[in-house]
């Protein structure tokens, strides 16, 4: 890869257009093709976010300071994080 502009495409429609397949070429980017929900890319979804879905997956809130007060992120240990950050590190 260069040292220039990377154009990041996902598998979404509007990318596999004829015209947006050949933009990176005209402006001569380099092409890096990712999975519509790449890890790489939106990496709180499969740690904290999977988390906090699984424990409040079992409830019913009938208001919305139930679904806060049941929401604690402090009280998730510091291990829980660093182990989080470390699964991204290759």
């Amino acid at each position: 890869m260069t040292s220039g502009v990377v154009f990041i495409r996902d598998n979404s429609h509007p990318h596999s257009a004829a015209v947006t397949q050949q933009l990176p070429e005209q402006l001569k980017c380099d092409v890096s093709d990712h999975m519509a929900h790449s890890p790489d890319l939106a990496t709180s979804d499969f740690h904290l976010f999977l988390e906090l879905k699984n424990l409040l997956r079992s409830h019913s809130f009938q208001k919305n300071e139930g679904i806060h007060n049941k929401a604690h992120l402090t009280s998730l240990a510091a291990t829980f994080f660093e182990e989080g950050i470390g699964n991204f590190i290759h």
